[in-house]
Parts: structure tokens; sequence; C-alpha cells
């Protein structure tokens, strides 16, 4: 995104808690590698008292096999956007894996960062998935960018809407694959 393009100047973003079941995804896949991954932070952070799905700030940890250090945010979510039916959803901006997991887990509500009347000239770069948790594939390797997500704007376009958090916290998560050089 621009960095004079500011979708959230006018926003109202709190931390609330969310029913799971309420949150729709965008994407169409998951790889199982990530999901294994943020399985073991979750309980790992358990065992220290933590639990990853009531986090009321930001969380920095380094892995035993990594020098990196990780941000991991509550799971971010936009309000306001219609599905298919004309129903206002809550869609999934960031924690795809962790709603994947809170939904195996059986979890009812998260605590979530909830943003409400975003810019509509900013919206997210694709629409929510038309059968909900139903589309998203478990996969062991990234699908074509094309097969990701129902996109709103051609490919090389959609990642100029993408919600960069890195500008605000450090390894929070970026693009799977690298946005187009402009020409």
């Amino acid at each position: 995104m621009h960095s004079d393009a500011k979708p959230y100047a006018d926003a109202t973003i709190e931390l609330a808690r969310i029913r799971v079941k309420d949150v729709h995804p965008c994407q169409f896949y998951a790889l199982y590698q990530t999901l294994d991954r943020i399985k073991d932070i979750y309980h790992a952070f358990n065992k220290l008292g933590i639990d990853i799905f009531d986090l009321e700030g930001y969380l920095t940890y380094r892995t035993r096999n990594e020098s990196v250090l990780h941000t991991l945010l509550p799971v971010i979510i936009e309000d306001e956007y219609k599905d298919n039916t004309g129903t206002v959803v809550s869609l999934l901006v960031d924690g795809l894996n962790r709603m994947c997991l809170a939904r195996r887990i059986h979890r009812r509500k998260i605590l979530a960062v909830r943003i409400k009347h975003v810019n509509r000239v900013y919206p997210l770069p694709a629409f929510p998935n038309e059968h909900g948790w139903s589309d998203v594939r478990q996969m062991e390797v990234l699908p074509d960018p094309q097969d990701k997500r129902r996109w709103r704007f051609p490919i090389g376009e959609a990642y100029n809407y993408y919600r960069d958090f890195n500008s605000a916290f450090g390894n929070v998560g970026q693009p799977r694959e690298k946005k187009p050089e402009k020409e």
C-alpha cells in the first residue's frame, strides 16, 4: 500500500471479544507447516500461562531454532463487509492460522482487534469466501496466486491494498509472494 494511504485514519479500532463462528476468511488455503507451527506456539505459551487467543497486546518471541524475533498480534478483523448474500460480516485480515486452530480446539470466543469504518477507497484485496471456512483447504505448498483468494482486483494491483502491520511491528507477517515490481 502506498505510504500516504491511510485506510484506518477515521476507523474505530478496538480490542473486542468476538465469536469465532462470526469471522469470515477470504483466503482459500492454510499451509500444514504454518498450522503446525502456530499449534506449537499455542502450546508453548499455554505452558507459560499465556493464552494467544486472549492477548491484550502483542507478544515478541524467538524460537529455539531461529535467531529472528517474531511478533504475534491479536487476530485482526475488519467489520462491515458484505458477503455474497448481502450479510454484513467480520472479515479476517490477519490470523488465519490462529483462527483455524481456534476452530479446531472449539474456542467459542477470542480477543481480537476489530476495525470498523475502514476507508472504502482502500478495501481489502479479496472478497469473503463464498462458503466461509469450508472453502479453506489445508495444503502442503502455496497455491498459485490466482487461486489463493477471490480477488477484488487484478493480482498485480491487489497487493496495493495489502495491510502491512510490519510498519508498526517487526516480523508480523507479509504477503506469501513478493509484490510485483512497479514499471
